[in-house]
């Protein structure tokens, strides 16, 4: 089975685990519905800009890219990532 994960923190970084591409990190900005991730390692100073949507049974699909960074495009696009809402109890 072929996951990714992205998890996005409440400081604003976010962490990328995908089976296509190498581990990432960086900065990530919500501004209605596009998310902008920068500062990621192995990206130089490209920035990502996505459309962030909220679909159907948790899932969240990232569309309509401008990201010059290629690995990052592939990992964030390659399939729909699961909501999930992380239980702290």
């Amino acid at each position: 089975m072929r996951q990714n994960t992205l998890e996005l923190r409440k400081t604003g970084s976010y962490a990328l685990i995908s089976p296509v591409a190498n581990a990432m990190g960086g900065s990530f900005v919500l501004d209605a519905d596009h998310i902008t991730f920068s500062d990621t390692k192995g990206c130089g100073s490209a920035d990502g800009v996505y459309r962030i949507q909220v679909s159907p049974k948790n899932k969240i699909l990232l569309t309509e890219p401008d990201d010059a960074c290629a690995p990052r495009r592939r990992a964030l696009t390659s399939d729909p990532l699961v909501y999930a809402q992380p239980d702290f109890s």
